[in-house]
């Protein structure tokens, strides 16, 4: 995840785990910014170990003790709209340092239980947060423990992290995706193009997951994953067709759907032109009943690099894997 422009140089918080997943819907991010992961033992079971969340804001004028006195204030009014609780005390411990991969960092611990109201069983589960601070950037990094688990996932999680310079476009990265709403936990695992980075939910439009590359500290290329919440009764390609249609009001030179092979599945890919010059594609895919739609964006009017870029993304969509977990 990119934070240079917080932190004061180019750099990104990097996450290397094959236990978590992106968690949609991105508005159940708790402050609005940052990304939303589930730690995930069996990707079969609608079942999961731990909820992360990976914050970062500007910290303003604040310092480190300052930063965390508010957090610890503010955390029952953060935790109210997503239907959880505190339980008891809320303890703060003093700054001490820390390692985040190969970076020594000044941070203060946070530990509480919290209690998830709309669960089913509700539990009370231990949480522990750590907040620390690199350039303006203020980190805050909380792994809610499901009380079921006996491992210190908290501890697991802090060795996957690292601060790194921007990844390069040669370094590989997976998209690890789960959808857990309703209960029903639904999963999207491929390769992402080399140098693609998470996109904190405070830069994105709606509910939605995004990535980026970066070029000289400009972006270059993007990708939005975007759910419907609403399950219409029509065949997928009709409701692709349905769906095709409003970009014809959107963006210039639509071309009309294709259909394209998606792992074992089948997607239907679009291509087009916006206001900036973009060069876009837009895909529907609709593993199950609701239709997802992943819109791929090559920034410029380089059509070169655009057929590049969305040759590279379609070889990717050829790996995708889609699969609906099963109840324990």
């Amino acid at each position: 995840m990119d934070i240079s422009e917080l932190a004061g140089k180019p750099c990104a918080l990097r996450i290397s785990t094959d236990r978590c997943y992106w968690q949609l819907p991105a508005e159940q991010i708790r402050k609005g910014y940052g990304i939303g992961l589930f730690s995930i033992l069996r990707n079969t079971t609608n079942n999961c170990e731990a909820r992360v969340f990976v914050e970062v804001e500007d910290i303003g004028g604040a310092d480190l003790d300052a930063a965390a006195a508010k957090a610890v204030e503010e955390l029952p009014a953060v935790l109210g709209p997503h239907q959880t609780q505190i339980v008891g005390e809320v303890n703060r411990d003093k700054a001490a340092e820390y390692k985040i991969g190969g970076t020594a960092v000044k941070g203060c611990k946070v530990r509480y239980s919290v209690k998830v109201l709309n669960a089913d069983p509700v539990t009370v589960d231990p949480a522990t947060t750590l907040i620390f601070v690199l350039g303006k950037a203020l980190v805050t990094i909380t792994v809610e423990n499901y009380a079921s688990s006996t491992v210190d996932h908290f501890t697991r999680f802090l060795k996957t992290l690292s601060i790194e310079k921007m990844p390069s476009k040669d370094v590989a990265c997976r998209l690890k995706l789960v959808d857990a709403t309703g209960g029903l936990y639904q999963y999207f695992e491929m390769p992402l193009l080399p140098g693609m980075v998470s996109e904190r939910s405070d830069q994105l439009e709606g509910n939605v997951l995004g990535f980026c590359r970066y070029e000289d500290g400009k972006p270059v290329v993007r990708l939005r994953i975007a759910k419907s919440e609403t399950d219409r009764p029509m065949e997928e390609k009709e409701e692709a067709e349905f769906r095709h249609s409003d970009l014809l009001d959107r963006y210039k030179a639509v071309s009309p759907l294709a259909e394209i092979a998606i792992g074992s599945g089948r997607g239907w890919l679009c291509t087009g032109v916006d206001d900036s010059t973009a060069r876009l594609a837009v895909l529907y895919v609709r593993p199950q009943k609701v239709m997802w739609t992943w819109t791929f964006e090559s920034i410029g009017a380089d059509d070169k690099r655009f057929e590049g870029d969305l040759a590279a993304f379609k070889s990717s969509l050829k790996k995708l894997q889609c699969w609906i977990a099963q109840p324990r």
